[in-house]
């Protein structure tokens, strides 16, 4: 995490609230993505867009909080970033999970790269980048509740 960083106590309870938080946000992201060709199509995929950077904001704290018993807290979400790294979920070797975490990290970085444009930007994002933030948040909430189910 960076310097200055807020962090905020959690752990399991607030772990599997967040994990159920980011698969709503999931499934309303898949919602928007799915549409048949509609006029209002282009505005369903920034709202998919926007859920699906929810879900893995979400994901992510619910990784830290259950493994770590912290979370980020700053106004930049990119501290969750290098503290999402330190969780080292999953099973096997330790460079198996620094691996995966630094994998989350990077699914965490993708979906942060589109916030400011998918919920505040005026530009309309295109369906690809739509895709990315979707895989990246699928691939933090299967790591999220792998993450609950551990210890």
């Amino acid at each position: 995490m960076t310097r200055g960083g807020r962090r905020g106590t959690c752990g399991k309870a607030q772990g599997r609230e967040r994990l159920q938080q980011a698969r709503a946000f999931l499934e309303l992201a898949r919602l928007g993505v799915d549409q048949p060709d509609a006029p209002a199509r282009r505005r369903l995929e920034q709202a998919a867009a926007a859920n699906a950077i929810l879900a893995a904001i979400a994901a992510s704290d619910a990784i830290c909080c259950c493994l770590l018993g912290t979370r980020a807290r700053g106004q930049d979400h990119r501290e969750a970033i290098a503290l999402l790294e330190l969780a080292r979920p999953g099973s096997g070797t330790a460079k198996a999970k620094q691996l995966r975490a630094q994998s989350l990290g990077r699914a965490l970085r993708v979906a942060l790269d589109l916030k400011n444009e998918a919920p505040y930007g005026f530009d309309v994002i295109g369906v690809a980048q739509v895709r990315k933030a979707l895989h990246a948040a699928e691939a933090l909430v299967s790591a999220a509740e792998d993450a609950v189910q551990e210890r």
